[in-house]
């Protein structure tokens, strides 16, 4: 939180609507199907902060270990979701947010030049892992899987499991065109309530929670007090810049008082010198002028006689 404010990490603002529809639940329960990055994106992070916990799911290798890292208190699954337990060849796009389950989106992605590998995975059904691991009410279920929506929608009993809030992503994958015409008759008649679409996902209320749909009316705005997490780093960066200024100028200024220092001694050791010079001149002078009076000591009558009676 920065001064209070709601930091949204969620691509499309899903994380404020939910907060918004939510934040009067303390340490709240959610289901993210295809979480990805534990921060990039995530519609989950901000909830995580507040103390809420859930279920991670991601089949993608290096987001998961991710995820293992960033959320230890959260279920991490590296499975993958759809209407039947089995095996399925997933179709992974390395380092985005596109590997997907369905062979005609991996097909697309292959023709346009994307690079994707295949490997088996364990799938499991929603029931499935809901039975195993959830213990309560289920706040919000985020579905965000590629073209797999259908699948996975198809393997949760919506009459059993009731999430108050289901966020699905809507759309074809990589693409504003809508694909929901084939899964959204499933939910309706489950009960749920569409209740507002952000152009990428359709957010459904259950009907017994049907108070929240009021929450989800308008879109996300400035009375939501939110910042974005890009803004936020941003910030911080430059805070850190800041910081790291103000240590190079009491650097600097320590340095010029050492070389303050240094001039001052530097002048006295001049001036010590001089003195010396002057000092050493006047000794020699006085040498020059007692060499020159034992010179005429020694050529005197006096010095010559006493030579001669040996007092010298």
């Amino acid at each position: 939180m920065e001064n209070g404010k709601f930091i949204s990490y969620a691509q499309n603002y899903e994380d404020v609507m939910l907060w918004r529809a939510l934040k009067h639940i303390n340490q709240g329960f959610y289901v993210d199907v295809g979480a990805c990055d534990p921060i990039l994106h995530s519609v989950t992070q901000a909830f995580y902060e507040r103390g809420w916990r859930g279920i991670n799911i991601e089949p993608v290798g290096s987001y998961y270990e991710r995820l293992c890292a960033a959320r230890p208190f959260d279920t991490n699954l590296a499975v993958a979701v759809a209407d039947t337990e089995g095996e399925l060849i997933f179709y992974e796009i390395p380092e985005t947010g596109l590997s997907t389950l369905d062979v005609e989106t991996a097909q697309k992605y292959r023709a346009a030049g994307w690079a994707v590998t295949e490997q088996k995975l364990p799938v499991l059904t929603l029931d499935q892992i809901l039975e195993k691991y959830v213990n309560g009410p289920v706040h919000f279920l985020k579905i965000d899987v590629e073209g797999f929506e259908k699948k996975v929608l198809y393997g949760l009993n919506l009459s059993r499991w009731r999430p108050w809030i289901l966020v699905i992503e809507a759309t074809l994958p990589n693409s504003s065109e809508l694909s929901f015409a084939d899964w959204e008759p499933f939910v309706l008649a489950a009960d749920y309530e569409m209740v507002y679409s952000d152009g990428l996902n359709r957010f459904y209320i259950a009907r017994e929670h049907a108070a929240l749909a009021e929450l989800l009316k308008t879109p996300p705005n400035v009375f939501d007090d939110f910042m974005l997490y890009d803004h936020k780093k941003a910030l911080d960066d430059l805070k850190q810049y800041e910081v790291w200024l103000k240590e190079v100028e009491t650097d600097r200024a320590a340095r010029l008082d050492q070389v303050h220092q240094y001039d001052i001694w530097l002048k006295e050791s001049q001036a010590e010198t001089v003195e010396l010079q002057n000092k050493t001149v006047e000794l020699q002078n006085k040498t020059v002028e007692l060499q020159n009076k034992l010179e005429k000591f020694r050529s005197s009558l006096i010095y010559k006689v006493g030579r001669r009676l040996g007092l010298f």
